[in-house]
């Protein structure tokens, strides 16, 4: 999760490398600080994207046992409550957070197989299980299975984790 403890971390990193290097050029350091603050908002944008990736993924799995070879009836009639997620839908949706990680350059495209491990797990767990199955349709509810994704399988995997480190 990226919190204000990245922040620090960050800070005493660029200051650390700043009086190693033994440069005296203030602006320098201080443009260092600033890229890194750069490299924390893109975080936070692989963080809100893989909200879009999720319910992508979760679609594209529908759409896969819709087109097999001898579909069930649960196959050609799936339950579409994920995809429907209004929670979902106004992340992925959203202009804003779209253009800015376009102009950006951020996507998934690179760990898209760790997120798809990832999001395979939440499908089979019984959290998801229950929010499909369950008929309550309040946004409460909606908001609830996005968090639990989030808190649970998300920031705990180590997949995920180790993509974070990296970037």
């Amino acid at each position: 999760m990226l919190n204000r403890r990245h922040l620090r971390t960050k800070v005493l990193q660029s200051v650390y490398a700043f009086t190693q290097s033994g440069n005296t050029d203030l602006a320098n350091g201080e443009k260092e600080l600033l890229f890194s603050f750069e490299k924390i908002y893109d975080l936070f944008l692989y963080h809100l994207l893989s909200f879009t990736e999720l319910r992508d993924q979760v679609n594209k799995s529908i759409e896969a046992s819709r087109n097999k070879l001898l579909p069930t009836e649960a196959d050609l009639n799936p339950n579409l409550k994920f995809v429907e997620n209004p929670v979902l839908k106004l992340l992925a949706e959203n202009p804003r957070i779209n253009d800015i990680a376009k102009r950006r350059g951020i996507n998934w495209d690179e760990e898209r197989e760790s997120l798809k491990k990832v999001i395979q797990q939440f499908k089979c767990s019984a959290k998801f299980t229950e929010y499909m199955d369950s008929s309550d349709t309040s946004f409460e509810s909606h908001q609830d299975i996005v968090l639990k994704f989030y808190k649970k399988f998300f920031i705990e995997s180590e997949l995920i984790q180790h993509f974070f480190e990296e970037k």
